[in-house]
């Protein structure tokens, strides 16, 4: 009974051992390839600007229309 006991402890271990020796994943914040060049990120952030104003209104109108819908739902 004893010796079934520590086989079964030690395949545990072992198990859990093996289990933590894998590679490590690569982040999913690191970029993939070549990193941008400067160009490049400032025309994403330029592009970004400028587009911004008109996400944030559609936004805005998107939770006053939810807000209308959620009062009218309970006024009903």
């Amino acid at each position: 009974m004893r010796i079934y006991k520590l086989t079964a402890i030690s395949l545990l271990l072992v198990a859990a051992l093996w289990s933590c020796g894998g590679e490590p994943q690569e982040s999913k914040d690191k970029p993939q390839g070549e990193p941008l060049a400067s160009g490049e990120i400032i025309d994403r952030y330029v592009n970004k600007l400028t587009t911004a104003p008109g996400k944030a209104r559609a936004a805005g109108a998107a939770v006053e229309d939810r807000a209308k819908r959620t009062q009218e739902a309970i006024g009903d």
